[in-house]
């Protein structure tokens, strides 16, 4: 139930149904198939920012049906683990979170809210591999290709006007990320380890088209390992690499007119330093 001190009375009353049935198939001592089919939720509700117009107060429930299908692997006398699943999810009412512009005092102003868009899809492949390639050598290897796409949905801003979305990579959705980690067991307490992982540009939000650019950052960390302790030294983003994690487009300067443009934030600078960890 929601009221507030502008006369506004709603409520939302559902009943969501969801759970997962999942068929697997030892192949052989090496191999295990799997398929799942699946229905999860996301309930509705109202927001509760009253600058917004009462059309955009009630949210709807987002319903999602999935199907997945997969293989994990355990090759090479156990020195090598995989998993590859394809995966494809309806979306129903698709939920997305937005922004509201307006002017208030001569100046702009932005609220969140969550509204729906009629559907959506995301489908593609995930693989998942470590590998002890020696005693003391461990890759370990992520990678996720990812198609994603926004349903029909027309925003309205003061300042951006119309801007309809019907197809399009919804946000924060990149199309391709990846990690990659070497370990090398020097000795079997010293260990040192590099990282990698990239990312593919993405959409800040589904009311705008600012867009990331794609990044690869590399990460280290030296470990000394006991029973009891464990000191490390580790650095990450060691190229110091800028890259943008959100993204806003509007306009905050009277003196062109608040014509719009992109702010960003930026991810985590090149950062190192001394871990210490003590075990009970």
């Amino acid at each position: 139930d929601f009221e507030d001190n502008s006369g506004l009375q709603e409520s939302t009353d559902e009943t969501l149904v969801g759970g997962r049935v999942t068929l697997e198939a030892l192949l052989n001592n090496e191999n295990l198939a799997y398929a799942t089919l699946a229905r999860g939720y996301k309930a509705g509700g109202v927001n509760s920012e009253p600058v917004l117009d009462d059309e955009l107060r009630i949210y709807d429930a987002e319903i999602n049906h999935s199907i997945e299908l997969g293989l994990k692997s355990s090759l090479l006398a156990d020195s090598l683990k995989t998993r590859i699943a394809a995966f494809y999810i309806d979306r129903t009412d698709q939920q997305i979170k937005n922004s509201f512009s307006y002017m208030e005092d001569g100046a702009p102003k932005f609220k969140d809210y969550i509204g729906n868009t009629k559907n959506g899809k995301n489908y593609g492949f995930e693989l998942e591999s470590g590998w002890d390639i020696t005693e003391r050598l461990n890759w370990e290897l992520s990678y996720g290709y990812l198609i994603s796409e926004i349903g029909e949905y027309t925003y309205e801003s003061e300042f951006y006007g119309v801007f309809v979305q019907d197809g399009r990579q919804q946000a924060h959705a990149p199309q391709y990320s990846a990690a990659t980690a070497l370990t090398y067991g020097i000795t079997d307490a010293l260990s040192v380890r590099l990282e990698s992982e990239a990312k593919d540009e993405f959409y800040f939000s589904d009311s705008h088209d600012l867009k990331s650019e794609a990044y690869v950052l590399w990460h280290a960390r030296v470990a000394y390992t006991q029973p009891t302790y464990e000191v490390a030294l580790f650095g990450r983003n060691l190229t110091d690499r800028e890259y943008e994690v959100r993204g806003f487009g509007f306009g905050n300067d009277p003196r062109d007119g608040y014509s719009s443009y992109g702010h960003y934030q930026y991810g985590e600078p090149l950062t190192y330093g001394v871990e210490g960890k003590l075990y009970f």
